[in-house]
């Protein structure tokens, strides 16, 4: 980056960050904080109006710099017309295999669209956020009956796990001596842990204990943090702790789980535009779905002013701890935890994953619609296609439990295999965003004023004092610019370019199925059919 884009992206940042403490400082006065008192209110005031006329940092100059901002980008950084995998320059051994030579053409569709809107977000959104969080002052209580909806209901129903390791037996030992009825599930936070927070802000690593009971309702039995085993009975203790559960799903979801859905469909985008030729029916059939994605979670992981890199002087980031924290819970997600049933180690997801919950069953039913299409493919491949066999060597080489090729001509395994990764980079991916988006703020935050319980004796809770105004506005903005659906091509709207007219009318077929899985009075939709967009591009 040029020394002069540089040195004014910091002023850009540095306002950013006075703003934020002019306006906490407001806070303080309202809430009658001690540490705030109108002197220092008033000397800071004056402070930023200088600073504010000063034409080198000055708003006009902010304004000036936000309208051209773009992600720096290089022709010698994309000068290869085919991208490739390559160990992560993050974690090689823990992370998903990265794609670091990004078309050029992408990259250039990527920063008119993508960062454009994010740049008319900047410019227009922050008033409406931080409006907001003024009338909407800290947390709101979140009931246990409430607590059990998210965990079973929504998105987070993805962290629901149906093994209790030794150590949930040893924890959790009060508990389950008073032998619960029905099914056992846990949810386990305990990644955070490697997450170490900014000062002022906590969060907990967490492990939570659930039961089903033969009706089919969940409830929470107990909550385990480093210090204390709280159970519903608990008071004020076990209210606090709920809020550092759905803390650790806001955070395990946006840094763990949901990146094993962006990052390893990138050896498949990459591999699939390199080794396949355009006229094959398998790249054909994947193309529409490969838009956008690799220069978006290019600029994810590797450009600064990204979300993942939480940098604090940044309007739109809402993590509680540096990106190291983050990137850890990532690898955790991704390489698994030994001994601990919860983490996984990330496999091709050949086999759909297992969803505890009427948000497994709705991914589920639209897999199946996609598999339809793809067995008609798979129909026309013939077996042992040389192209496909050095698809598959490539991706199986480097994603775990990608079939290699022997395996990928036998039985219906090809068809799985194309089904997999087109809900995953559209439904999948789609669902998980539009459904997070809904889960309210003032319910599951991702910043924490006050330290986790560590007693079953708790003072009474101020609600108001978890969250800072600050906390809510970088939520707000970051669920503007990240979390939302803002789909550009939408699944409904593709168009296959199958020459064969049988693969054409199985197209025609593929949308009336979907439609009719949007339809069917028996699935709960998590997400519109005409929202869920055709890859990764959000």
């Amino acid at each position: 980056m040029p020394h002069s884009r540089k040195r004014r992206d910091d002023a850009v940042r540095d306002v950013s960050s006075a703003v934020f403490k002019l306006v906490s400082l407001v806070d303080g006065v309202v809430e009658g904080a001690r540490h705030a008192s109108l002197a220092d209110l008033l000397a800071e005031a004056k402070r930023l109006l200088a600073r504010a006329r000063d034409p080198a940092t000055g708003w006009g100059f902010v304004r000036e710099v936000l309208r051209d901002q773009t992600l720096e980008v290089t022709k010698e950084k994309y000068a290869a017309n085919r991208p490739w995998t390559q160990p992560s320059p993050i974690s090689p051994d823990r992370l998903a295999p990265a794609v670091l030579n990004v078309p050029e053409p992408e990259v250039k569709e990527f920063l008119a669209t993508v960062v454009g809107r994010y740049v008319k977000t900047l410019h227009r959104h922050w008033i409406t956020a931080g409006t907001a969080s003024f009338r909407q002052r800290g947390l709101e209580p979140v009931s246990d009956q409430t607590f059990a909806h998210y965990f079973g209901g929504t998105v987070m129903s993805r962290f629901l796990c149906a093994t209790l390791d030794e150590a949930d037996a040893m924890a959790f030992g009060p508990a389950l001596a008073k032998r619960p009825r029905g099914t056992l599930y846990k949810v386990d936070f305990s990644s955070l842990a490697g997450m170490k927070p900014f000062d002022g802000l906590y969060l907990s690593p967490s492990v939570t204990l659930w039961q089903r009971t033969p009706a089919g309702a969940l409830a929470p039995l107990a909550i385990k943090l480093p210090d204390v085993l709280l159970e519903p009975q608990d008071g004020e203790a076990w209210e606090l702790a709920k809020y550092f559960v759905l803390q650790g799903a806001a955070i395990s979801l946006l840094a763990g789980c949901h990146p094993r859905i962006h990052f390893p469909a990138d050896a498949v985008n990459a591999v699939t535009k390199s080794v396949l030729p355009q006229h094959h029916v398998v790249r054909q059939l994947l193309e529409p779905h490969l838009y956008m994605q690799l220069p978006l979670n290019y600029a994810v992981l590797y450009i600064d002013r990204s979300i993942a890199h939480n940098d604090q002087r940044e309007i739109y980031t809402p993590f509680p701890g540096p990106k190291e924290g983050f990137f850890k819970v990532m690898e955790d997600y991704y390489a698994g935890v030994p001994g601990n049933a919860a983490y996984q180690a990330w496999r091709f997801p050949l086999n759909a994953e297992a969803i505890h919950s009427p948000y497994g069953a709705f991914l589920a039913a639209y897999r199946a619609a996609i598999k339809k299409l793809t067995s008609a493919v798979e129909g026309r491949v013939t077996r042992g296609d040389a192209d496909l066999v050095r698809w598959a060597q490539h991706l199986s080489a480097v994603l775990p439990g990608f079939p290699p090729p022997e395996a990928l001509f036998s039985g219906e395994t090809l068809a799985e295999t194309l089904a997999a990764f087109i809900c995953d980079v559209s439904v999948v991916h789609s669902a998980d965003h539009y459904d997070f988006a809904r889960l309210p703020v003032v319910h599951v935050p991702f910043r924490l004023r006050v330290p986790p319980p560590v007693a079953r004796a708790h003072e009474r809770l101020d609600r108001r004092k978890l969250v800072s105004w600050e906390d809510a506005v970088r939520h707000r903005m970051a669920h503007e610019m990240y979390f939302k659906t803002n789909t550009l091509q939408r699944l409904v709207d593709v168009t296959y370019t199958f020459g064969d007219p049988g693969l054409q009318g199985a197209a025609k077929q593929f949308f009336a199925d979907l439609r009719a899985v949007d339809a069917a009075p028996g699935t709960r939709k998590f997400i519109p059919l005409d929202e869920i967009a055709s890859s990764i591009q959000y």
